[in-house]
């Protein structure tokens, strides 16, 4: 009886251990993260800094963007975007590439023109892209 006592003791701390571990695993998949940043990369993967023009011959169909919501958790990584009105006379659409966080670069009129990308799961988080198609 002693003996099973005492192995019952130290089975208890393991057990205890094991089912904190699981319920934080499962919290933590179920929980919903909030995407904190926005990393936007060129199609050679550089980073795109803030105030950078990015300039595109309008007949080059292959261009495409990188956009990466961080941090890599966030289970919603859509992505939202409007055109800055008072940033040019040029438009442009992104459109993803399948299922990747690849966005080819659509143009509809030729010019300057500014977007405004954000993540939908946290519209306070956003990057502003000067775009110039010729």
């Amino acid at each position: 009886m002693k003996k099973f006592l005492i192995g019952v003791i130290f089975l208890i701390p393991i057990v205890v251990v094991i089912a904190l571990s699981a319920t934080g695993a499962i919290i933590g998949m179920t929980t919903p993260v909030n995407p904190q940043g926005i990393v936007v990369k060129n199609s050679d993967n550089e980073e795109i800094e803030r105030g950078e023009v990015i300039k595109i011959d309008s007949k080059n169909f292959n261009e495409f963007i990188i956009i990466d919501v961080l941090p890599q958790i966030t289970q919603n990584k859509g992505i939202t975007y409007e055109r800055v009105e008072e940033a040019g006379e040029g438009e442009i659409e992104l459109e993803k590439m399948g299922e990747s966080n690849r966005y080819s670069l659509i143009p509809k009129k030729i010019g300057v023109t500014k977007l405004e990308i954000r993540a939908e799961a946290n519209v306070n988080v956003y990057s502003e892209i000067t775009f110039y198609f010729w």
